[in-house]
């Protein structure tokens, strides 16, 4: 096992090193994946329930015989193919995607404070308010901490014991119970700092989540997945065409599983993210964001982010007529998007953004 240093930081946090080996990375692959419960909870229905369901399905449609005893065998089967498919997805694309990610000998490091945790290795890090803490779970000698959209694996060596202790003993609060009040108006202040990085500090407002939501409905990201969800029809079309002609079952798998992507499309980007980012950013929570040469950290309630200027392929101006525009950052590394309140961009550093430009 490698040895593991300690090192203060301002705040009364801390900051413990230490190298990557290969059983470690393994360790925080398996946890990982287990630790998903959004996959297990759609592979688990889709592989018990969905064989027996689609039996009916044809049954109802004239297209097939009902089998009582395969109603009963399949989800039996299908119980056992999950079992299969979880260890392998556990024991195998889990290590194998971590060794990916964190390669045998990556020096990482974890920050441990009174109010924030962070992981980091190479050019990737990812903090979390303590406050935003929603989950903690002790996978695979690895802590698993969730809150939000962000989920933090960091192996046991980083952690020293009591603060493990702390984190899977503690009592999330519910929410609501730490809320600020809902009266606080958007009042910037920017300060530049000897480094020549560019830190502004605000409170939210009420129409805050809804702006944000309305940012993300005309993200890159979602408008690409409503763009591709006729992929599986369009599949469907051209397998039935390949065996010589449309079936009826063929377009009518097609069509429900186009359905149902833009059902949950739209729940996401309309009733989802909204509620999401009303316990995420409430109205008195404070945001910030603090833009430098090489990197933008972007703290929006509870949850941190800190991104690579160098990670960034486009930056899109969401503006409203009635009300300050949301910047969305989409990034290769980590992958995803990133939005940013206008009101916590100067505005000579919105054109520098948005053209990638060297802050000056």
């Amino acid at each position: 096992m490698p040895p593991t240093r300690t090192s203060p930081l301002p705040g009364g946090a801390i900051r413990t090193h230490t190298v990557a080996d290969a059983a470690m990375v393994a360790r925080m692959g398996r946890a990982e994946y287990a630790g998903k419960r959004v996959i297990w909870w759609i592979l688990g229905p889709a592989f018990v329930v969905g064989p027996p369901a689609w039996s009916h399905v044809e049954y109802t449609f004239g297209s097939g015989d009902l089998d009582l005893l395969t109603l009963v065998l399949s989800p039996v089967f299908g119980a056992m193919t999950l079992a299969v498919f979880a260890v392998s997805l556990i024991f195998v694309t889990g290590p194998r995607q971590s060794r990916l990610r964190i390669p045998v000998g990556t020096p990482i490091y974890a920050d441990i404070g009174p109010e924030w945790i962070g992981f980091g290795y190479g050019d990737v890090y990812n903090a979390m308010a303590v406050e935003q803490i929603a989950r903690v779970r002790h996978i695979a000698s690895s802590l698993v901490i969730t809150g939000g959209h962000t989920t933090l694996v960091i192996p046991d060596e980083l952690v020293p014991p009591a603060t493990r202790e702390r984190l899977t003993g503690r009592v999330i609060p519910q929410p609501g119970s730490r809320r600020p009040p809902t009266s606080h108006p958007i009042r910037p202040r920017v300060d530049v700092r000897d480094d020549g990085a560019v830190r502004t500090v605000a409170r939210a407002d009420a129409a805050l989540p809804d702006r944000l939501a309305r940012a993300t409905r005309r993200s890159p990201g979602v408008l690409l997945t409503a763009a591709t969800a006729p992929m599986p029809l369009l599949g469907v079309a051209l397998f039935d065409a390949a065996q010589g002609g449309l079936t009826r079952d063929g377009v009518i798998l097609g069509l429900c599983m186009t359905l149902v992507i833009l059902g949950v499309l739209a729940y996401y980007s309309t009733v989802g993210v909204r509620a999401h980012f009303r316990r995420e950013v409430p109205a008195g929570s404070e945001m910030s964001t603090e833009i430098g040469r090489d990197e933008i950290t972007i703290r929006l309630g509870g949850r941190i982010d800190v991104v690579r200027r160098r990670s960034i392929v486009r930056v899109t101006h969401v503006r409203a007529t009635e009300s300050p525009g949301v910047l969305v950052l989409t990034c290769i590394d980590p992958v995803g998007g990133f939005l940013i309140p206008e009101e916590l961009v100067p505005t000579h550093l919105i054109g520098q953004l948005r053209h990638r430009r060297a802050l000056r």
